[in-house]
Protein backbone atom coordinates (compact mmCIF):
# COMPACT_ATOMS: atom_id res chain seq x y z
CA UNK A 1 0.00 0.00 0.00
CA UNK A 2 2.91 2.14 1.02
CA UNK A 3 4.76 1.00 -2.13
CA UNK A 4 2.80 2.41 -4.77
CA UNK A 5 5.83 4.18 -6.43
CA UNK A 6 8.11 1.34 -6.07
CA UNK A 7 4.79 -0.60 -8.18
CA UNK A 8 4.54 2.54 -10.13
CA UNK A 9 8.40 2.12 -11.39
CA UNK A 10 7.98 -1.70 -11.49
CA UNK A 11 5.28 -1.00 -14.25
CA UNK A 12 7.63 1.17 -16.18
CA UNK A 13 5.32 4.46 -14.91
CA UNK A 14 7.66 7.09 -13.97
CA UNK A 15 5.67 9.83 -12.31
CA UNK A 16 6.64 13.34 -12.30
CA UNK A 17 7.96 14.91 -9.23
CA UNK A 18 6.66 18.43 -10.08
CA UNK A 19 3.34 19.08 -11.43
CA UNK A 20 4.64 20.90 -14.57
CA UNK A 21 6.90 18.67 -16.90
CA UNK A 22 10.09 19.40 -18.40
CA UNK A 23 8.99 20.60 -21.55
CA UNK A 24 6.43 23.34 -20.16
CA UNK A 25 9.47 24.55 -17.84
CA UNK A 26 11.62 25.28 -21.27
CA UNK A 27 8.43 27.13 -22.88
CA UNK A 28 8.31 31.13 -22.40
CA UNK A 29 4.90 32.35 -22.00
CA UNK A 30 4.10 35.92 -23.50
CA UNK A 31 0.69 37.46 -22.38
CA UNK A 32 -1.17 40.55 -23.99
CA UNK A 33 -1.27 43.21 -21.46
CA UNK A 34 -4.79 43.60 -20.19
CA UNK A 35 -5.78 47.05 -21.67
CA UNK A 36 -5.70 45.34 -25.02
CA UNK A 37 -8.37 43.17 -24.12
CA UNK A 38 -11.93 43.74 -25.49
CA UNK A 39 -11.03 44.75 -29.26
CA UNK A 40 -9.10 48.22 -27.90
CA UNK A 41 -12.92 49.06 -27.19
CA UNK A 42 -11.97 52.03 -24.92
CA UNK A 43 -10.29 49.61 -22.16
CA UNK A 44 -7.33 49.94 -22.41
CA UNK A 45 -6.28 49.51 -26.63
CA UNK A 46 -3.91 52.06 -27.68
CA UNK A 47 -5.23 54.86 -29.77
CA UNK A 48 -5.02 58.70 -29.43
CA UNK A 49 -6.50 59.64 -26.16
CA UNK A 50 -9.22 62.00 -26.73
CA UNK A 51 -9.77 61.82 -22.89
CA UNK A 52 -8.33 60.58 -20.37
CA UNK A 53 -10.52 58.46 -18.53
CA UNK A 54 -9.32 56.64 -15.25
CA UNK A 55 -10.26 52.60 -15.07
CA UNK A 56 -11.16 51.25 -12.00
CA UNK A 57 -9.39 48.11 -11.80
CA UNK A 58 -11.40 45.47 -10.35
CA UNK A 59 -9.91 42.68 -8.07
CA UNK A 60 -8.44 40.42 -9.57
CA UNK A 61 -9.56 36.48 -9.11
CA UNK A 62 -6.96 34.42 -9.17
CA UNK A 63 -8.72 30.63 -10.27
CA UNK A 64 -7.00 27.68 -8.44
CA UNK A 65 -4.88 26.38 -10.96
CA UNK A 66 -5.71 22.49 -11.86
CA UNK A 67 -2.81 20.67 -12.45
CA UNK A 68 -1.24 19.54 -15.74
CA UNK A 69 -1.46 16.17 -17.11
CA UNK A 70 1.50 15.37 -18.42
CA UNK A 71 1.87 14.45 -21.88
CA UNK A 72 2.60 10.97 -22.57
CA UNK A 73 5.60 10.20 -24.91
CA UNK A 74 4.70 8.77 -28.14
CA UNK A 75 7.65 5.98 -29.70
CA UNK A 76 8.28 7.23 -32.90
CA UNK A 77 7.27 4.72 -35.58
CA UNK A 78 10.09 3.73 -38.07
CA UNK A 79 8.99 4.53 -41.29
CA UNK A 80 6.97 1.47 -43.50
CA UNK A 81 8.74 1.87 -46.60
CA UNK A 82 12.24 1.32 -44.90
CA UNK A 83 12.93 -2.05 -45.50
CA UNK A 84 11.91 -1.13 -49.08
CA UNK A 85 14.27 1.53 -49.28
CA UNK A 86 17.16 -0.93 -47.70
CA UNK A 87 16.46 -3.45 -50.38
CA UNK A 88 16.65 -1.29 -53.50
CA UNK A 89 19.25 0.71 -52.15
CA UNK A 90 21.29 -3.05 -52.64
CA UNK A 91 20.06 -3.52 -55.83
CA UNK A 92 21.39 -0.31 -56.95
CA UNK A 93 24.92 -1.77 -55.15
CA UNK A 94 24.72 -5.09 -57.05
CA UNK A 95 23.86 -3.06 -60.75
CA UNK A 96 27.08 -1.05 -59.72
CA UNK A 97 29.01 -3.38 -59.35
CA UNK A 98 27.74 -5.74 -62.07
CA UNK A 99 28.29 -2.74 -64.67
CA UNK A 100 32.00 -2.06 -63.80
CA UNK A 101 32.98 -6.02 -64.07
CA UNK A 102 31.08 -5.94 -67.53
CA UNK A 103 32.76 -3.35 -68.42
CA UNK A 104 36.21 -4.10 -67.70
CA UNK A 105 35.71 -8.01 -69.09
CA UNK A 106 34.65 -5.88 -72.24
CA UNK A 107 37.72 -3.92 -72.27
CA UNK A 108 39.88 -6.76 -71.88
CA UNK A 109 38.09 -8.46 -74.67
CA UNK A 110 38.65 -5.39 -77.21
CA UNK A 111 42.08 -5.27 -75.86
CA UNK A 112 42.63 -9.09 -76.34
CA UNK A 113 41.16 -8.32 -80.04
CA UNK A 114 43.39 -5.40 -80.77
CA UNK A 115 46.67 -6.63 -79.46
CA UNK A 116 46.34 -10.21 -80.25
CA UNK A 117 44.59 -9.92 -83.77
CA UNK A 118 43.59 -6.71 -85.39
CA UNK A 119 48.01 -6.40 -85.27
CA UNK A 120 48.59 -9.59 -86.51
CA UNK A 121 47.16 -9.48 -89.75
CA UNK A 122 47.43 -5.32 -89.78
CA UNK A 123 50.81 -6.13 -91.83
CA UNK A 124 50.16 -4.33 -95.15
CA UNK A 125 49.96 -6.35 -98.17
CA UNK A 126 51.60 -4.86 -101.66
CA UNK A 127 49.16 -3.00 -103.80
CA UNK A 128 49.81 -4.63 -106.97
CA UNK A 129 48.44 -2.38 -109.72
CA UNK A 130 46.94 -4.41 -112.59
CA UNK A 131 48.04 -2.93 -116.24
CA UNK A 132 45.09 -1.82 -117.81
CA UNK A 133 44.94 -3.70 -121.11
CA UNK A 134 42.66 -1.79 -123.89
CA UNK A 135 40.15 -4.18 -125.38
CA UNK A 136 39.90 -3.98 -129.13
CA UNK A 137 36.37 -2.99 -130.56
CA UNK A 138 35.52 -6.00 -133.13
CA UNK A 139 32.61 -5.05 -134.95
CA UNK A 140 29.98 -8.16 -134.59
CA UNK A 141 28.00 -9.42 -137.55
CA UNK A 142 24.14 -8.62 -136.79
CA UNK A 143 22.46 -12.03 -136.35
CA UNK A 144 19.43 -12.12 -138.02
CA UNK A 145 16.64 -14.49 -135.99
CA UNK A 146 16.26 -17.82 -137.44
CA UNK A 147 12.73 -17.93 -138.95
CA UNK A 148 11.53 -21.90 -138.63
CA UNK A 149 10.17 -22.46 -141.82
CA UNK A 150 7.74 -25.11 -142.67
CA UNK A 151 9.12 -28.53 -144.11
CA UNK A 152 7.56 -29.10 -147.34
CA UNK A 153 6.98 -33.07 -146.98
CA UNK A 154 8.01 -34.55 -150.72
CA UNK A 155 4.92 -34.96 -152.67
CA UNK A 156 4.20 -37.96 -153.93
CA UNK A 157 4.81 -37.52 -157.74
CA UNK A 158 2.67 -40.03 -159.93
CA UNK A 159 4.03 -39.83 -163.28
CA UNK A 160 1.78 -39.18 -166.71
CA UNK A 161 0.84 -41.77 -169.19
CA UNK A 162 -0.78 -40.86 -172.51
CA UNK A 163 -4.06 -41.27 -172.42
CA UNK A 164 -5.37 -44.67 -172.63
CA UNK A 165 -1.67 -45.75 -172.88
CA UNK A 166 -0.71 -47.09 -169.56
CA UNK A 167 1.10 -50.01 -168.88
CA UNK A 168 0.48 -52.41 -166.21
CA UNK A 169 -0.10 -56.05 -165.16
CA UNK A 170 -3.24 -58.08 -163.32
CA UNK A 171 -2.42 -58.46 -159.69
CA UNK A 172 -2.17 -62.40 -158.63
CA UNK A 173 -4.94 -64.37 -159.10
CA UNK A 174 -4.22 -67.75 -157.29
CA UNK A 175 -6.90 -69.76 -158.34
CA UNK A 176 -7.50 -68.47 -161.21
CA UNK A 177 -10.88 -67.27 -161.15
CA UNK A 178 -10.93 -63.93 -162.79
CA UNK A 179 -10.63 -62.20 -159.27
CA UNK A 180 -7.61 -61.08 -157.72
CA UNK A 181 -6.94 -62.52 -154.44
CA UNK A 182 -7.43 -58.72 -153.31
CA UNK A 183 -10.31 -58.79 -154.56
CA UNK A 184 -11.24 -61.68 -152.93
CA UNK A 185 -10.09 -61.17 -149.50
CA UNK A 186 -11.36 -57.72 -149.17
CA UNK A 187 -14.49 -57.36 -151.61
CA UNK A 188 -16.02 -60.97 -151.75
CA UNK A 189 -15.06 -62.44 -149.05
CA UNK A 190 -14.71 -65.24 -151.14
CA UNK A 191 -11.69 -68.34 -150.70
CA UNK A 192 -8.86 -67.25 -153.35
CA UNK A 193 -8.12 -70.61 -153.66
CA UNK A 194 -11.13 -72.09 -155.03
CA UNK A 195 -12.19 -70.78 -158.33
CA UNK A 196 -15.76 -71.72 -157.96
CA UNK A 197 -16.44 -71.14 -154.17
CA UNK A 198 -19.94 -71.78 -153.57
CA UNK A 199 -19.46 -75.31 -155.95
CA UNK A 200 -22.28 -74.08 -158.29
CA UNK A 201 -20.50 -74.67 -161.59
CA UNK A 202 -19.54 -71.25 -162.17
CA UNK A 203 -16.43 -69.40 -161.03
CA UNK A 204 -16.17 -66.79 -158.89
CA UNK A 205 -15.55 -64.21 -161.68
CA UNK A 206 -18.37 -64.96 -163.45
CA UNK A 207 -21.06 -64.56 -161.16
CA UNK A 208 -19.61 -61.28 -159.71
CA UNK A 209 -19.59 -60.02 -163.96
CA UNK A 210 -23.42 -60.77 -163.67
CA UNK A 211 -23.29 -59.42 -160.43
CA UNK A 212 -23.80 -61.99 -158.11
CA UNK A 213 -22.30 -63.03 -154.50
CA UNK A 214 -19.49 -65.76 -155.50
CA UNK A 215 -19.94 -67.35 -151.95
CA UNK A 216 -23.40 -68.18 -151.96
CA UNK A 217 -25.01 -71.22 -153.45
CA UNK A 218 -28.52 -70.03 -154.12
CA UNK A 219 -28.33 -67.03 -156.64
CA UNK A 220 -27.77 -64.01 -154.09
CA UNK A 221 -27.37 -60.50 -155.82
CA UNK A 222 -24.66 -58.51 -154.50
CA UNK A 223 -26.76 -55.74 -152.98
CA UNK A 224 -28.78 -57.97 -151.46
CA UNK A 225 -25.43 -59.88 -149.40
CA UNK A 226 -24.64 -56.33 -148.66
CA UNK A 227 -21.14 -56.84 -150.32
CA UNK A 228 -22.09 -53.14 -152.56
CA UNK A 229 -23.72 -50.37 -152.33
CA UNK A 230 -26.10 -48.48 -154.84
CA UNK A 231 -24.71 -44.70 -155.23
CA UNK A 232 -27.43 -42.38 -157.17
CA UNK A 233 -26.70 -39.25 -158.73
CA UNK A 234 -29.73 -37.43 -159.07
CA UNK A 235 -28.39 -34.21 -160.93
CA UNK A 236 -27.34 -36.81 -163.83
CA UNK A 237 -29.46 -39.32 -163.26
CA UNK A 238 -27.78 -42.26 -162.82
CA UNK A 239 -26.97 -45.21 -160.27
CA UNK A 240 -23.96 -47.35 -160.19
CA UNK A 241 -22.81 -50.29 -157.64
CA UNK A 242 -19.05 -49.73 -155.35
CA UNK A 243 -18.08 -51.67 -152.60
CA UNK A 244 -19.12 -51.90 -149.65
CA UNK A 245 -15.58 -51.31 -147.83
CA UNK A 246 -14.67 -48.73 -150.34
CA UNK A 247 -15.79 -45.03 -149.77
CA UNK A 248 -17.63 -42.39 -151.44
CA UNK A 249 -16.49 -38.30 -151.92
CA UNK A 250 -17.97 -35.71 -153.93
CA UNK A 251 -15.29 -34.19 -156.00
CA UNK A 252 -17.77 -31.44 -157.12
CA UNK A 253 -20.92 -29.99 -155.15
CA UNK A 254 -23.06 -30.70 -158.01
CA UNK A 255 -22.05 -34.23 -158.46
CA UNK A 256 -19.84 -33.80 -161.89
CA UNK A 257 -17.21 -36.19 -160.42
CA UNK A 258 -17.40 -38.92 -157.75
CA UNK A 259 -14.76 -40.78 -156.47
CA UNK A 260 -14.97 -44.72 -155.10
CA UNK A 261 -11.75 -44.93 -153.08
CA UNK A 262 -10.37 -48.52 -151.93
CA UNK A 263 -8.56 -48.96 -148.75
CA UNK A 264 -5.07 -49.22 -150.59
CA UNK A 265 -5.27 -45.69 -152.26
CA UNK A 266 -6.81 -47.50 -156.08
CA UNK A 267 -9.53 -45.72 -157.09
CA UNK A 268 -12.75 -45.70 -159.51
CA UNK A 269 -14.21 -42.52 -160.08
CA UNK A 270 -17.02 -41.27 -162.46
CA UNK A 271 -17.17 -37.54 -164.38
CA UNK A 272 -19.37 -36.44 -166.41
CA UNK A 273 -18.47 -34.04 -169.72
CA UNK A 274 -20.00 -31.90 -171.57
CA UNK A 275 -20.20 -32.94 -175.64
CA UNK A 276 -21.40 -29.21 -176.86
CA UNK A 277 -20.65 -30.53 -180.77
CA UNK A 278 -22.79 -33.56 -180.49
CA UNK A 279 -19.75 -35.29 -181.74
CA UNK A 280 -19.50 -38.87 -182.16
CA UNK A 281 -17.93 -40.79 -179.14
CA UNK A 282 -14.88 -42.16 -180.94
CA UNK A 283 -14.42 -38.77 -182.22
CA UNK A 284 -14.93 -36.96 -178.90
CA UNK A 285 -12.17 -39.51 -177.35
CA UNK A 286 -9.53 -39.15 -179.93
CA UNK A 287 -9.54 -35.47 -179.97
CA UNK A 288 -8.42 -35.98 -176.21
CA UNK A 289 -6.26 -38.87 -176.54
CA UNK A 290 -4.12 -37.71 -179.68
CA UNK A 291 -1.78 -40.71 -179.03
CA UNK A 292 -3.98 -42.83 -179.73
CA UNK A 293 -5.42 -44.09 -183.10
CA UNK A 294 -9.07 -45.19 -183.69
CA UNK A 295 -7.93 -49.12 -184.14
CA UNK A 296 -6.47 -49.14 -180.81
CA UNK A 297 -10.02 -48.67 -179.35
CA UNK A 298 -12.59 -51.22 -178.52
CA UNK A 299 -16.51 -50.76 -178.95
CA UNK A 300 -18.36 -52.55 -175.77
CA UNK A 301 -21.59 -53.02 -174.47
CA UNK A 302 -22.41 -53.33 -170.43
CA UNK A 303 -24.94 -55.80 -169.04
CA UNK A 304 -27.56 -53.23 -168.49
CA UNK A 305 -27.17 -52.34 -172.72
CA UNK A 306 -25.56 -49.20 -172.60
CA UNK A 307 -22.81 -48.92 -175.67
CA UNK A 308 -19.11 -47.57 -174.84
CA UNK A 309 -16.11 -46.93 -175.96
CA UNK A 310 -13.01 -48.58 -174.49
CA UNK A 311 -9.42 -47.08 -174.02
CA UNK A 312 -6.28 -49.32 -175.02
CA UNK A 313 -5.46 -49.83 -171.93
CA UNK A 314 -8.55 -50.57 -170.73
CA UNK A 315 -8.88 -48.47 -167.60
CA UNK A 316 -11.59 -46.06 -168.70
CA UNK A 317 -14.97 -46.53 -170.36
CA UNK A 318 -16.47 -43.71 -172.06
CA UNK A 319 -20.63 -44.04 -172.37
CA UNK A 320 -22.53 -40.81 -175.07
CA UNK A 321 -25.74 -39.61 -173.75
CA UNK A 322 -26.87 -36.94 -175.35
CA UNK A 323 -24.94 -33.90 -174.69
CA UNK A 324 -22.87 -35.20 -171.95
CA UNK A 325 -20.36 -37.99 -171.75
CA UNK A 326 -20.01 -40.26 -168.94
CA UNK A 327 -16.52 -41.59 -167.81
CA UNK A 328 -15.64 -44.30 -165.78
CA UNK A 329 -12.09 -44.46 -164.90
CA UNK A 330 -9.70 -46.89 -162.63
CA UNK A 331 -6.43 -44.88 -161.39
CA UNK A 332 -4.09 -47.30 -159.82
CA UNK A 333 -2.20 -44.43 -158.45
CA UNK A 334 1.93 -45.43 -158.38
CA UNK A 335 1.07 -48.95 -158.50
CA UNK A 336 2.23 -51.02 -161.64
CA UNK A 337 -0.73 -53.67 -161.16
CA UNK A 338 -4.55 -53.71 -160.97
CA UNK A 339 -5.70 -55.19 -158.65
CA UNK A 340 -9.66 -54.50 -158.87
CA UNK A 341 -10.00 -54.90 -162.39
CA UNK A 342 -13.04 -57.33 -162.10
CA UNK A 343 -14.17 -54.50 -159.83
CA UNK A 344 -14.39 -52.10 -162.27
CA UNK A 345 -16.08 -54.60 -164.79
CA UNK A 346 -18.73 -54.84 -162.17
CA UNK A 347 -19.13 -51.46 -161.97
CA UNK A 348 -19.69 -50.64 -165.88
CA UNK A 349 -22.38 -53.43 -165.44
CA UNK A 350 -24.15 -52.07 -162.57
CA UNK A 351 -24.32 -48.80 -164.35
CA UNK A 352 -27.83 -47.38 -165.62
CA UNK A 353 -29.60 -44.23 -166.41
CA UNK A 354 -32.80 -43.91 -164.17
CA UNK A 355 -33.63 -39.90 -164.96
CA UNK A 356 -33.35 -37.12 -167.34
CA UNK A 357 -30.16 -35.32 -166.22
CA UNK A 358 -30.52 -31.92 -164.37
CA UNK A 359 -27.57 -30.31 -166.10
CA UNK A 360 -26.63 -30.01 -169.47
CA UNK A 361 -24.29 -27.54 -171.13
CA UNK A 362 -27.39 -25.64 -172.39
CA UNK A 363 -28.77 -25.31 -168.81
CA UNK A 364 -25.62 -24.03 -167.13
CA UNK A 365 -27.04 -21.16 -165.67
CA UNK A 366 -29.43 -23.24 -163.58
CA UNK A 367 -28.92 -24.06 -160.01
CA UNK A 368 -27.82 -27.61 -159.50
CA UNK A 369 -29.41 -29.21 -156.18
CA UNK A 370 -26.71 -31.73 -154.40
CA UNK A 371 -26.33 -35.17 -155.71
CA UNK A 372 -27.96 -37.55 -152.87
CA UNK A 373 -26.79 -40.81 -151.94
CA UNK A 374 -29.80 -43.95 -151.90
CA UNK A 375 -28.98 -47.48 -150.72
CA UNK A 376 -31.64 -48.56 -152.23
CA UNK A 377 -32.96 -51.84 -154.33
CA UNK A 378 -30.26 -53.57 -156.42
CA UNK A 379 -30.83 -53.12 -160.50
CA UNK A 380 -32.64 -55.24 -161.82
CA UNK A 381 -31.26 -58.13 -164.53
CA UNK A 382 -32.11 -57.24 -167.81
CA UNK A 383 -30.68 -60.44 -169.30
CA UNK A 384 -28.27 -57.90 -171.65
CA UNK A 385 -24.50 -59.72 -172.08
CA UNK A 386 -21.73 -58.07 -172.62
CA UNK A 387 -19.92 -58.39 -176.10
CA UNK A 388 -17.50 -61.18 -174.91
CA UNK A 389 -14.83 -60.33 -178.18
CA UNK A 390 -14.60 -57.17 -176.10
CA UNK A 391 -14.73 -57.77 -172.51
CA UNK A 392 -13.08 -61.09 -171.36
CA UNK A 393 -15.59 -63.07 -170.18
CA UNK A 394 -15.05 -67.11 -170.16
CA UNK A 395 -17.97 -68.84 -168.15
Amino acid sequence: MFDKKKDAKSKGIDKPESQEPEVLKAVKVHTIPKEFYDGGLGQGKAHPPEAKKVAVKKPEVKKPQQPKQPVPMVAKKPPENAQLTTTKSGINVWVLVGGVIFFMVLFALVAYVYLVVLKKDSAPEPIVIAPIVETPIIDEPIIEPIIDEPIDEPEIVIPEYPIGLRDYVLAPDTDLDQLSDTEEAEIYKSNPNRPDDDSDGFIDGHEVFHLYDPSKFQPSDLVDSGLVKTSVNTVFGYEVFYPSTWSRDLLDADGTDVLFTSAGGEYIEIIVHPNREDATLSAWYLERAPKVTSSQTKNVATKGGLQGLLSPDGLSMFIARGELVYELRYDIGVRTDAQFMRTFVMMQNSLSFTTDPLYTPEKQESVVPEPEIDLGEPMADEGVDVDASVIDETP
